[in-house]
């Protein structure tokens, strides 16, 4: 007998879940009669983002490798460093390798793309003159694990 998941007046799931978890699973089997059950939403996310190929864009992706940044960070603070220690370091030294490296910060802002710890870098001009940073990594989930798909 398969898992049962229920659709009631006071459970709102999104059509794309509900697919996504018919797609992974095709012993589950879908009803609207019957009171509404509670699904636990952080399984619910574990469960749909697990199975099949969910592929999503993501700006950092955390490596677990302890590099000198992550080494010196933990001697001199007394734990590792967050997401957004690591990119403002990744972002300061794009910006400081950038104008060693050309005459001007904004000389190839735009047609390279630069990589680091966690956080890679391409930047396009905005409508107001600024640079935002379109570059991203694609990731997925694989037994769990956040893997990347294509650099």
């Amino acid at each position: 007998m398969g898992s049962w998941l229920s659709v009631g007046k006071q459970l709102l799931l999104i059509t794309a879940v509900v697919s996504a978890l018919l797609a992974c699973s095709p012993s589950l089997e879908t009803t609207r009669d019957g009171p509404p059950q509670r699904i636990e939403p952080d399984l619910l996310k574990l469960y749909v983002f697990n199975c099949g190929d969910f592929q999503f864009p993501s700006v950092h992706f955390y490596k677990e490798d302890l590099n000198a940044f992550t080494k010196s960070y933990k001697q001199k603070f007394g734990a590792y460093p967050t997401r957004y220690a690591t990119r403002g370091f990744d972002l300061t030294l794009d910006l400081l390798l950038r104008l060693a490296a050309y005459d001007s910060v904004f000389e190839q802002l735009t047609t390279i793309q630069t990589n680091y710890l966690e956080n890679k870098f391409k930047y396009t001009q905005g409508a107001n003159g600024g640079f935002v940073n379109q570059s991203a990594y694609i990731l997925k989930y694989d037994n769990l694990f956040i893997v990347k798909v294509e650099d």
